[in-house]
Protein backbone atom coordinates (compact mmCIF):
# COMPACT_ATOMS: atom_id res chain seq x y z
CA UNK A 1 0.00 0.00 0.00
CA UNK A 2 1.15 3.88 -0.69
CA UNK A 3 2.88 5.45 2.31
CA UNK A 4 0.58 7.50 4.10
CA UNK A 5 -1.95 4.91 4.06
CA UNK A 6 -1.19 3.60 7.66
CA UNK A 7 0.92 4.93 10.27
CA UNK A 8 0.84 1.88 12.25
CA UNK A 9 -0.73 3.33 14.79
CA UNK A 10 -3.98 4.54 15.39
CA UNK A 11 -5.82 5.15 12.31
CA UNK A 12 -9.08 4.08 11.61
CA UNK A 13 -10.80 6.16 8.98
CA UNK A 14 -14.27 6.24 8.23
CA UNK A 15 -15.82 6.38 4.92
CA UNK A 16 -17.83 4.65 2.20
CA UNK A 17 -17.21 2.42 -0.71
CA UNK A 18 -19.36 2.27 -3.84
CA UNK A 19 -19.15 -0.45 -6.21
CA UNK A 20 -20.92 -2.59 -9.06
CA UNK A 21 -20.34 -5.93 -10.99
CA UNK A 22 -21.48 -6.31 -14.85
CA UNK A 23 -21.29 -9.89 -15.80
CA UNK A 24 -20.31 -10.27 -19.71
CA UNK A 25 -21.13 -13.90 -19.69
CA UNK A 26 -21.90 -16.51 -17.16
CA UNK A 27 -18.61 -16.64 -15.92
CA UNK A 28 -16.72 -13.55 -16.60
CA UNK A 29 -17.43 -9.85 -15.15
CA UNK A 30 -16.30 -6.74 -14.90
CA UNK A 31 -16.14 -5.11 -11.32
CA UNK A 32 -15.20 -0.89 -10.41
CA UNK A 33 -15.18 0.39 -6.98
CA UNK A 34 -14.69 3.24 -5.71
CA UNK A 35 -14.18 4.21 -1.75
CA UNK A 36 -13.27 7.98 0.14
CA UNK A 37 -12.37 7.66 3.26
CA UNK A 38 -11.24 10.45 5.97
CA UNK A 39 -9.66 10.71 9.63
CA UNK A 40 -9.45 13.87 10.60
CA UNK A 41 -7.65 16.23 7.54
CA UNK A 42 -6.29 13.46 6.14
CA UNK A 43 -8.28 12.47 2.56
CA UNK A 44 -7.91 8.99 1.21
CA UNK A 45 -9.69 7.93 -2.27
CA UNK A 46 -9.41 4.91 -4.32
CA UNK A 47 -10.50 3.11 -7.26
CA UNK A 48 -10.03 -0.48 -8.33
CA UNK A 49 -11.50 -1.62 -12.04
CA UNK A 50 -10.84 -5.29 -12.51
CA UNK A 51 -11.82 -8.27 -14.45
CA UNK A 52 -13.00 -11.60 -12.87
CA UNK A 53 -13.22 -15.33 -14.18
CA UNK A 54 -16.09 -17.27 -11.90
CA UNK A 55 -15.81 -21.11 -12.14
CA UNK A 56 -19.00 -22.96 -10.47
CA UNK A 57 -17.81 -25.46 -8.61
CA UNK A 58 -21.18 -27.28 -7.25
CA UNK A 59 -25.04 -25.36 -7.15
CA UNK A 60 -24.21 -23.43 -4.03
CA UNK A 61 -20.52 -22.50 -4.48
CA UNK A 62 -17.95 -20.24 -6.59
CA UNK A 63 -14.28 -19.94 -7.02
CA UNK A 64 -12.84 -16.71 -8.68
CA UNK A 65 -9.58 -15.44 -9.80
CA UNK A 66 -9.05 -11.58 -11.15
CA UNK A 67 -6.89 -8.72 -12.19
CA UNK A 68 -7.34 -5.28 -11.13
CA UNK A 69 -5.92 -2.12 -11.70
CA UNK A 70 -5.86 -0.11 -8.67
CA UNK A 71 -5.43 3.78 -7.76
CA UNK A 72 -4.63 4.96 -4.46
CA UNK A 73 -5.21 9.00 -4.20
CA UNK A 74 -4.02 10.03 -0.51
CA UNK A 75 -2.97 13.45 0.87
CA UNK A 76 1.16 11.87 1.46
CA UNK A 77 0.82 10.79 -2.70
CA UNK A 78 -0.72 9.27 -4.97
CA UNK A 79 0.04 5.21 -6.56
CA UNK A 80 -0.99 3.38 -9.25
CA UNK A 81 -0.30 -0.51 -8.82
CA UNK A 82 -2.19 -3.88 -9.90
CA UNK A 83 -3.71 -6.10 -7.72
CA UNK A 84 -4.70 -10.14 -8.34
CA UNK A 85 -7.37 -12.59 -6.40
CA UNK A 86 -8.46 -15.40 -5.83
CA UNK A 87 -11.45 -16.57 -3.34
CA UNK A 88 -14.29 -18.75 -2.96
CA UNK A 89 -17.70 -18.14 -1.98
CA UNK A 90 -20.78 -20.34 -0.91
CA UNK A 91 -24.04 -20.06 0.15
CA UNK A 92 -23.67 -22.43 3.45
CA UNK A 93 -28.08 -21.47 3.86
CA UNK A 94 -30.61 -20.53 1.70
CA UNK A 95 -29.83 -16.85 2.98
CA UNK A 96 -26.59 -16.93 3.90
CA UNK A 97 -22.94 -16.41 2.12
CA UNK A 98 -20.08 -16.79 3.21
CA UNK A 99 -16.71 -15.91 1.43
CA UNK A 100 -12.43 -16.26 1.94
CA UNK A 101 -10.51 -14.33 -0.81
CA UNK A 102 -6.80 -14.09 -0.61
CA UNK A 103 -4.94 -10.50 -2.59
CA UNK A 104 -1.83 -9.70 -3.78
CA UNK A 105 -1.29 -5.80 -3.74
CA UNK A 106 1.74 -4.29 -5.83
CA UNK A 107 1.70 -0.54 -5.22
CA UNK A 108 4.52 1.36 -3.34
CA UNK A 109 5.47 -2.24 -2.18
CA UNK A 110 3.85 -5.84 -2.13
CA UNK A 111 1.41 -6.70 -0.22
CA UNK A 112 -0.23 -9.69 0.71
CA UNK A 113 -3.98 -9.94 2.25
CA UNK A 114 -6.64 -12.34 3.50
CA UNK A 115 -10.66 -11.48 3.75
CA UNK A 116 -13.72 -12.99 5.06
CA UNK A 117 -16.99 -11.95 4.33
CA UNK A 118 -20.70 -12.66 4.93
CA UNK A 119 -24.10 -11.86 3.65
CA UNK A 120 -27.32 -12.28 4.78
CA UNK A 121 -29.94 -11.98 1.76
CA UNK A 122 -32.99 -10.63 3.01
CA UNK A 123 -34.89 -11.28 -0.56
CA UNK A 124 -33.35 -11.90 -3.57
CA UNK A 125 -32.35 -8.23 -4.32
CA UNK A 126 -31.70 -6.46 -0.76
CA UNK A 127 -28.61 -7.96 1.06
CA UNK A 128 -27.04 -6.94 4.16
CA UNK A 129 -23.51 -8.12 5.40
CA UNK A 130 -19.95 -7.73 7.19
CA UNK A 131 -16.01 -8.65 5.71
CA UNK A 132 -12.81 -8.19 7.55
CA UNK A 133 -9.59 -8.24 5.70
CA UNK A 134 -6.10 -7.72 6.91
CA UNK A 135 -3.73 -7.17 4.32
CA UNK A 136 -0.10 -7.29 5.98
CA UNK A 137 0.01 -5.17 8.88
CA UNK A 138 -3.63 -3.30 8.30
CA UNK A 139 -6.73 -4.74 9.22
CA UNK A 140 -10.02 -3.28 7.26
CA UNK A 141 -13.85 -4.06 8.71
CA UNK A 142 -16.76 -2.97 6.95
CA UNK A 143 -20.21 -2.97 6.89
CA UNK A 144 -22.01 -3.64 3.68
CA UNK A 145 -25.42 -3.30 1.66
CA UNK A 146 -26.39 -4.98 -1.56
CA UNK A 147 -28.95 -4.33 -4.19
CA UNK A 148 -29.37 -6.66 -7.36
CA UNK A 149 -30.94 -4.57 -10.02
Amino acid sequence: MPRGWDDGNSFEPDGLVIGSKYLLNSQVYLNGEFAFFEQGTMDINTLTLAARYRLPLNTTTDGYAGANFERFDTDGGDDNGISLNAGIRSMVMPNIELGGEVSYYNLDDSDMGIKLSGKYYINHRWAVGASFEMIDDRDVMQATARYVF
